[in-house]
């Protein structure tokens, strides 16, 4: 009886040295400086783990085989994709499809890396091999048609069940920045600075806690480098910096970060809590609640309340299932065209018409992330419009059900 036992616990020893065998090192990967102890835009100089260069290399050699360059190991990425490793192996296989775009945005804000647009993949599996199959499907045709140029991979083992977890996080980097603090003092003015890669016309937007928000259109060298002095004086509180880089014509958000801005003697100061309550993830009840929540937040600053119009509400619809059913995020529609093209084509006749795109698990989650962009607030505060309509589309990206949202502003003639 007893002889029985010992061999069963010697198999499964064995067992979970078969399922390590690509590197014991996962256990404990680098984990890097603390969270948030550096300026945005640094991180230390990390060596992948031996099961992270595996995962790495088969995402070159997929990308050899169509001729496309692979995205560049990124440092800030890379612990990044950790600290989701980790996360994901303490909530379970079960719980990845719950994990939000907030919670894997806070991991790349806390390891420095502000660019905008990213995708992650997670997956857990006995041995790194496995991923074969999720690399040259989902990760290398989203490489192939997003234009990802950064990634990080991430890999944390546990031996009971022995799994692999695993963490992929890709950004498309249209703007290099260098490092800016985290926090400075009320009334402090900084000086931010980088350079545009991809894209044209670069413009810096800031909001501050009072309410109100500054735009720069930002001039660039022969080099694409750019300078912007920012000056943190509309009070004690959390500001938002957002740069926004011009691609096919279209604005779009290359960076977004807070910075807190602090008097002396004054408390710490943390960014804003989630909206509480069970997330909404059916499309319709979704619209309704992006609606509630829109002018929720213009009762909060006084503003009245906007009225639902059909005819906005057909087209929002109608452009978050195109972007759905061809995989993008942009308000340049390929048949469409820019949301004024959209409401002319309706026989709408307007002195503004706005438009903010969005994809997430939730009507909550894109809602906090519209109103984190400066830009993308401004439509929702917008005290001249007077007529919304909200599209909401749910289709599954990068393995997980996710909402495409539209929500369109008009102030009518």
């Amino acid at each position: 009886m007893n002889q029985h036992i010992k061999y069963g616990v010697i198999a499964i020893f064995l067992l979970m040295l078969a399922c390590s065998s690509s590197g014991q090192d996962d256990a404990n990967p680098q984990a890097g400086p603390a969270l948030e102890s550096l300026p945005y835009h640094v991180a230390p100089d990390t060596v992948p783990t031996q099961s992270e260069g595996e995962v790495f290399r088969m995402l070159e050699t997929a990308c050899q085989r169509w001729n496309r360059q692979a995205p560049a190991q990124d440092p800030g990425l890379t612990f990044a994709a950790r600290d989701l490793a980790k996360f994901m192996s303490e909530r379970g296989p079960k719980e990845f499809g719950n994990i939000t775009n907030r919670e894997i945005s806070k991991f790349l804000l806390g390891r420095g890396v502000t660019d905008n647009y990213f995708a992650a993949h997670m997956s857990s599996q006995f041995r790194v091999v496995e991923m074969e199959d999720l690399v040259e499907g989902a990760i290398l045709r989203q490489i192939r048609s997003q234009g990802f140029t950064h990634v990080g991979v991430g890999v944390v083992s546990k031996f009971i069940p022995p799994l692999k977890y695993i963490a992929v996080i890709m950004i498309k980097r249209d703007v290099e920045l260098d490092p800016f603090p985290r926090t400075v003092k009320r009334n402090e003015s900084m000086i931010l600075t980088g350079r545009v890669v991809q894209g044209e016309n670069p413009t810096v937007i800031i909001s501050q806690p009072i309410g109100a928000m500054r735009e720069f259109h930002v001039k660039v060298d022969d080099n694409m480098r750019f300078r912007q002095p920012l000056t943190f004086d509309g009070g004690s509180g959390l500001y938002r910096v957002e740069i926004q880089v011009e691609r096919d014509s279209s604005p779009e958000i290359a960076s977004l970060f807070s910075v807190i801005a602090q008097g002396e003697g004054e408390p710490l100061l943390t960014e804003p809590t989630p909206i509480p309550g069970e997330p909404t993830i059916d499309p319709a009840l979704g619209e309704k609640k992006l609606i509630e929540l829109i002018n929720l937040e213009r009762k909060k600053n006084s503003l009245a309340p906007l009225t639902v119009d059909g005819r906005l509400m057909k087209i929002a619809q109608e452009h978050s299932l195109e972007m759905a059913r061809k995989n993008f995020i942009s308000h340049k529609s390929p048949t469409t065209g820019f949301i004024q093209d959209r409401a002319k084509e309706a026989g709408i006749n307007f002195r503004i018409i706005a438009e903010n795109v969005a994809l997430n698990l939730s009507a909550e989650a894109a809602h906090e992330s519209l109103m984190a962009s400066p830009a993308h607030s401004s439509a929702i505060l917008d005290p001249q419009v007077t007529l919304v309509g909200v599209g909401v589309v749910r289709a599954t990206r990068a393995g997980s059900r996710q909402l495409y949202v539209t929500e369109v502003f008009c102030l009518p003639q």
